[in-house]
C-alpha cells in the first residue's frame, strides 16, 4: 500500500496560546484573578493571565511559566480545562488557547503581588 507523505507546509499555521484562571477561596467567598490588558487587542480590558507557547515547552509548562510571570504565583496545581478555537476570537489573528484552572486559598496572593502585577 502506497502512502502519500503528509506535507505540512499545505497546512493553515496559527498561535497556541494557554490562559489560567485561578479562583482564590476566602472565607467562603469564589474570587477570580484578574488583570488590566498592558498590549493590544483591547488595551486597559479586564483580562485572564495568558500567553504564548514557546516552541520547546509543554502546555503545562507554558501556563506555569506565563503565570509566574504575570503574577509571581508559582508551584500552583493545574488542570486543563477546554481549548477554545473560535476563527475570529482574537482580531490580531488566529489564536488557539487552552486553558487551565486552579483553585488557591486567597491569602496565597497577598497584596504586595497585587500591587507590583496589577492584578485584582
Amino acid at each position: 500500500m502506497n502512502k502519500k507523505k503528509s506535507n505540512y507546509s499545505e497546512h493553515a499555521l496559527f498561535h497556541l496560546a494557554v490562559d489560567s484562571i485561578i479562583f482564590g477561596f476566602d472565607e467562603g467567598e469564589l474570587k477570580l484573578l484578574i488583570h488590566k490588558r498592558k498590549f493590544e487587542p483591547f488595551l486597559g480590558d479586564w483580562s485572564l493571565f495568558g500567553g504564548f507557547l514557546k516552541e520547546e515547552e509543554s502546555l503545562s509548562a507554558a501556563a506555569n511559566r506565563i503565570l509566574f510571570e504575570l503574577t509571581g504565583l508559582q508551584k500552583i496545581y493545574m488542570e486543563e480545562l477546554q481549548t477554545y478555537g473560535d476563527i475570529e476570537r482574537d482580531p490580531a489573528g488566529r489564536v488557539l488557547s487552552v486553558a487551565y484552572y486552579a483553585l488557591i486559598p486567597a491569602h496565597r496572593y497577598s497584596e504586595d503581588y497585587s500591587k507590583q502585577y496589577g492584578a485584582t
